[in-house]
């Protein structure tokens, strides 16, 4: 099962980012709920302190709804991981996050991929997840960067620009704009744990997918 969190700035392609099948579980986060309520996407829960919603909407109508206090020691989104790690998903993946007018927000958003393991955030110009020791593959028509969060040791094969057992600081920004040079390529983190954003061309917008 996947947990789709979806949370403001809301994507715009929200219909092809949500690939939500019988199993898969929704929640709302705070005035998402507006939104897809507008996009006519249903969902399961929804939580949040709703102070930016509409007043309009009538929270009343929901079913499954928690409502958190405006002061607090964690954000709605980080609230909203929380309810989803209780549903035991092989993946949680937030839908939106990324970008608008308070770039704390986004920092904090992105510093959540270090507590939650098999946690992922996407919009629609960027795809963003946390790998460990082992060998991943990847297939994505974009820019692969790479940043790491500790010392690391990577190699890469099928990049343009290749790597094999380079020792990676999290002080180093060499990881950025790669790209493949193949219809696939791997990232083998040897030792260490390296965020890894798939983004768009600048040219040529296409969607990111899971």
């Amino acid at each position: 099962m996947t947990v789709y969190i979806v949370t403001f700035p809301f994507p715009k392609q929200i219909h092809k980012l949500l690939k939500k099948t019988k199993e898969d579980y929704i929640i709302a986060c705070d005035d998402a709920v507006f939104f897809l309520f507008k996009e006519k996407i249903a969902f399961d829960f929804a939580i949040g302190d709703f102070d930016s919603l509409d007043q309009a909407f009538d929270l009343s109508s929901l079913k499954n709804v928690k409502i958190l206090p405006s002061e607090k020691d964690v954000t709605d989104l980080e609230a909203a991981i929380l309810y989803a790690t209780e549903l035991n998903p092989e993946k949680i993946i937030v839908l939106g996050g990324l970008g608008g007018s308070r770039i704390e927000h986004t920092y904090a958003n992105i510093n959540l991929l270090k507590t939650f393991d098999n946690l992922e955030i996407m919009n629609d110009e960027s795809r963003l997840f946390i790998i460990k020791k082992g060998t991943h593959h990847v297939i994505h028509h974009g820019y692969v960067n790479l940043f790491s969060l500790e010392d690391s040791v990577v190699t890469l094969d099928g990049f343009k620009y290749r790597l094999n057992n380079y020792h990676l600081s999290h002080k180093e920004i060499l990881g950025i704009s790669n790209e493949l040079n193949s219809i696939n390529g791997s990232i083998e983190v040897i030792s260490g744990k390296i965020l890894v954003i798939l983004s768009h061309y600048d040219n040529k917008k296409r969607l990111i997918t899971p």
